[in-house]
């Protein structure tokens, strides 16, 4: 039921808009370092690397 629900893209994630758009410089850059996400459950740690991941690996399936 959760992945019905969960963001696709960075685009669609509500988060702080500074931390995505680093995310995003990032990746346009092609020059993303090892990143550690931590808080508690429920704050969009999964969401953000799974739609980070889909647009770094466009053609690949995620599931």
């Amino acid at each position: 039921m959760v992945e019905k629900y969960r963001p696709q893209t960075l685009n669609d994630l509500i988060s702080h808009q500074d931390i995505l758009s680093t995310i995003q410089k990032f990746i346009i850059e092609d020059r993303l370092p090892h990143l550690l996400l931590y808080g508690p459950p429920g704050t969009g740690k999964t969401s953000t690397i799974l739609a980070c991941a889909k647009q770094l690996y466009k053609d690949k399936e995620f599931g």
